[in-house]
């Protein structure tokens, strides 16, 4: 949860995005669960590939 590698990046395509994006401001988390949030966070392992598509070159 306290990564300073994840940025959250909000994006709206559309209008009615931009009133979800808003609503997601201006609310906090008691103390208690940002440290249950935080706890449980820490169990989780994350791992991931990277998936190159090799380009095929005609050879004329």
């Amino acid at each position: 949860m306290s990564s300073p590698a994840v940025i959250p990046i909000p994006g709206a395509k559309r209008p009615e995005q931009v009133d979800d994006l808003v609503g997601a401001t201006g609310w906090r988390l008691s103390y208690s669960d940002w440290r249950l949030l935080e706890e449980e966070s820490r169990r989780i392992e994350i791992s991931y590939s990277v998936f190159y598509r090799e380009k095929k070159t005609e050879i004329k």
